[in-house]
Parts: C-alpha cells; structure tokens; sequence
C-alpha cells in the first residue's frame, strides 16, 4: 500500500503535475489580490476626487441668468451652500442655490 501511494507522488507523476497546478494557481491569485489590496489602498478617496473637481465647477446657465450675469455672486452662493452642506455633491450645491433663488424671487 505504502509504494503506491510512493508512487504517485514521485516527480513527474500526475498526481505531482495537479499539484504543483494548483499551487501555481494559488500563488497567482495571491499575487493577484495582493496587488488590488495595494491599488486600492492607493486609490485617493471619494472625498479627495469631489473636491478636486469642486475647484473646476462651473455655474449652471439659469444660475447666471437669474442673478444676470454676475458669476462672482453666483459662486459665492455656491460656495456658501457647499460650506452649509459638506457631504453634498456639485451638482446638489447648484441645485440648492437654484432652488433658493427661485424660492427668494416669489416675494
């Protein structure tokens, strides 16, 4: 009993090739994980790439037209709504500034 279980695992066997496959493949997934473990950790947070694009952003149309083209007041309405607010992104500090605006002309 004993020679036969010897025998396949001698080099070369089938048993040995399956092996040595599935360790292969072990090392590869590890590889593999380790380096998404690391890209992820290198990743720059959510928050990091929202302010980031915070600095590009740019006043919406009805925006200007209902402040009449006055882009400074528009900004600073911006900026005062996205400080009020921190988690919200671009695009709800323009909507709240919109919805405000609307809201201030009804008198």
């Amino acid at each position: 009993m004993a020679s036969r279980a010897k025998k396949f695992l001698e080099p070369g066997s089938f048993l040995t090739q399956i092996l040595d496959m599935v360790f292969t493949l072990l090392t590869l997934g590890a590889i593999v994980l380790a380096g998404l473990i690391i890209y992820w950790i290198l990743q720059p947070s959510n928050r990091d790439r929202r302010s980031s694009s915070r600095r590009t952003s740019r006043p919406p149309k009805r925006v200007i037209s209902l402040l009449n083209g006055d882009t400074a007041t528009a900004q600073r309405l911006f900026e005062t709504a996205r400080s009020r607010n921190p988690g919200e992104s671009d695009q709800w500090c323009w909507e709240k500034v919109l919805w405000d605006l609307e809201r201030d002309r009804r008198w």
